[in-house]
């Protein structure tokens, strides 16, 4: 844990289930506690099933929890997100969070640098800006000589750099990521969350991580252990 930094996210009491065909109403998380603080890198980790995932979609505001509480702190200023209406909701996850998917979700009709274009011009960029931007950042994540290219002619590799780098353009505070190299072999991980790190210390982002992998979990700052649903005592202070 980074010394004498504040908490700018903090998740209390939170617990979720779903109604799973065939087995009723399934509990995924049980009143479930994490802090993180300012630039701070945390990796989610367990077994599938142990509700990383959804823990991780519930504090990068893509799913709501069915109780508990979710708190950020962005310019000094607190808000429950369970408080707040869908609109100011999307409007801070487009501003303030960028997601990493393992299946990356890259628009297959636009090439790469229109993929990571997109979430700026959503959120009203100029086209000029938005370009400029999405033209360093592909750079930057080394995929400058396939910015013409479609999704489906980039390796897993390429198209996780290209998602990072959307991921980053409308330069988020917090990035959250689901299990990023997943789907790849193992030199290719170890390169892709060598450029997370990096890219995570430059920008001084606030990043959670969900994997099972004990390669990714090493390079956190801190590690928070899923069991069944719950969050292992000790490990999310």
């Amino acid at each position: 844990m980074k010394d004498h930094q504040p908490y700018v996210l903090v998740a209390t009491g939170i617990g979720k289930s779903y109604r799973m065909p065939g087995h009723g109403l399934v509990r995924v998380l049980h009143q479930a506690n994490i802090q993180v603080q300012s630039g701070e890198f945390v990796a989610v980790v367990g077994p599938s099933g142990s509700g990383k995932s959804t823990l991780l979609h519930i504090l990068a505001t893509l799913d709501q929890p069915d109780e508990g509480t979710v708190v950020y702190t962005v310019d000094n200023a607190s808000f429950i997100v369970e408080d707040l209406s869908v609109d100011v909701v999307a409007r801070l996850r487009n501003s303030e969070i960028g997601m990493v998917f393992q299946a990356h979700h890259l628009l297959p009709e636009f090439t790469v640098l229109e993929n990571v274009m997109m979430p700026a011009l959503i959120a009203g960029s100029s086209h000029a800006d938005a370009y400029a931007r999405a033209v360093a950042l592909v750079e930057r994540v080394g995929m400058a000589h396939r910015t013409e290219h479609s999704p489906q002619e980039l390796s897993g590799g390429e198209q996780q750099r290209t998602a990072i780098a959307r991921a980053l353009i409308n330069r988020p505070r917090f990035l959250f990521a689901d299990e990023p190299t997943g789907n790849l072999d193992h030199l290719t991980a170890e390169a892709i969350m060598e450029m997370m790190t990096d890219l995570q210390r430059d920008h001084h982002l606030t990043c959670v991580i969900a994997t099972h992998s004990r390669h990714v979990a090493e390079r956190a700052d801190r590690v928070v252990h899923l069991r069944d649903g719950h969050v292992l005592e000790g490990d999310s202070e």
